[in-house]
């Protein structure tokens, strides 16, 4: 087993992970947008174009979807345990949701 990363603890086994999917990619940009504790519609427009071409949708389904999210981060923590959910992901899922957290969080220096 390996050890925990700062400690002697072994780390617990992973939980199963989560789908990759529009609504968790959405809860993490989500996130990562109101992060800084400013959410302009720039950011929220980043967001829609990220799961459109991520997920190949319709702009109207990807803004349903972050909607969705907004909703749901207001009322849960559990979406903020971002390495929790990325465990058993592929690295090319792994790599779309950190350029696409990138943009989102970049997004206020565009402007």
């Amino acid at each position: 087993m390996l050890k925990g990363l700062f400690g002697s603890k072994p780390a617990p086994p992973p939980e199963k992970p989560a789908e990759y999917s529009p609504q968790l990619l959405a809860g993490l940009l989500v996130e990562a947008a109101k992060s800084d504790g400013h959410y302009p519609s720039a950011e929220k427009g980043l967001i829609d174009r990220a799961l459109a071409l991520e997920f190949n949708l319709e702009p109207a389904r990807a803004t349903a979807y972050r909607v969705a999210a907004e909703e749901a981060e207001a009322i849960s923590d559990e979406s903020r345990k971002f390495s929790k959910l990325a465990q058993g992901f592929s690295d090319a899922q792994r790599i779309a949701i950190v350029r696409s957290l990138w943009r989102v969080v970049l997004a206020d220096r565009e402007n």
